[in-house]
């Protein structure tokens, strides 16, 4: 039994999240791991505009910082916290809002669910196989 089948049962699981937006290879992936455990998949972002999902992410009080970008964006994004103003500058240079074709990647440094919020300092910027990468250290 691997470890999905043994946490359904453990903890008497029914249902399964996913923030995937609408790459239908994920979401086949997603429900069929889910099938195999007797889980039920659930994607509540399906099929939204990515934009006004960034927007509502921001407006919700998350605050994120890119930690990792492709070669289109360049190591200047990298430790930018993401702005409606930043998600404009990145789209009009092609890359999607949410960055859900992988352009880029984020780390949450602060949400209404969290007690504190997460201080870092952006270290060592470092190209690796076409993709930027930040090294972070706790302030």
């Amino acid at each position: 039994m691997d470890a999905l089948q043994l946490l359904t049962k453990e903890y008497d699981l029914q249902y399964a999240v996913f923030g995937d937006i609408d790459l239908q290879a994920h979401r086949d992936w997603e429900e069929m791991v889910c099938a195999k455990a007797g889980l039920k998949a659930i994607l509540p972002l399906w099929k939204q505009d990515r934009r006004e999902l960034v927007d509502q992410m921001l407006a919700s009080g998350i605050e994120t910082i890119i930690v990792s970008c492709n070669e289109v964006m360049g190591e200047r994004f990298l430790g930018k916290k993401l702005a409606p103003s930043l998600i404009d500058e990145l789209e009009a240079i092609g890359v999607d809002a949410c960055g859900e074709n992988g352009e880029y990647h984020t780390l949450v440094l602060n949400c209404p669910l969290f007690s504190n919020s997460l201080q870092v300092e952006v270290g060592d910027k470092i190209l690796h196989e076409k993709y930027w990468f930040c090294n972070l250290a706790l302030a």
